[in-house]
């Protein structure tokens, strides 16, 4: 029983893995970091980070906050240049649930609030593409 236990959360923790996919760089990383902006721009997101040295990070919320717990998804794209003898591209998405704000009993006082921190979930299929999408568009 133990073992099955085992292997279904093995199964579900490989499912929540960010997606990633890397290619051979075959420009200079400041006009891969400018094509990857472009990209992430067109395709809805919003850039957070967009330098060489940090790399560009962007973030898209798949769908509005929950008005009362504050709840969302969000599809977050990572995008690294690696230079050197073989310069590359690399690029992770992942699909992110912040479940808003918990609220629970605190004995005789009523309810506490506190917020409660991201969680990474299965990657949406929309991140899947786009982290192909980019890796191939601006690596060349």
């Amino acid at each position: 029983m133990r073992t099955v236990i085992a292997i279904a959360a093995l199964a579900l923790a490989a499912r929540c893995a960010p997606v990633t996919a890397s290619a051979s760089l075959n420009r200079t990383p400041e006009d891969a970091a400018a094509c990857a902006t472009s990209a992430l721009q067109s395709l809805g997101y919003a850039v957070i980070d967009a330098n060489v040295a940090d790399g560009v990070r962007a973030e898209r919320d798949l769908h509005p906050a929950n008005p009362f717990t504050g709840a969302a998804d969000a599809d977050r794209i990572t995008v690294w240049f690696r230079n050197g003898e073989q310069p590359q591209i690399r690029v992770l998405g992942e699909t992110v649930h912040t479940p808003g704000v918990w609220r629970g009993p605190l004995g005789r006082r009523g309810f506490v609030s506190a917020p409660a921190l991201p969680m990474r979930t299965i990657p949406s299929r929309s991140v899947r593409g786009d982290v192909e999408t980019i890796a191939t568009s601006c690596s060349s």
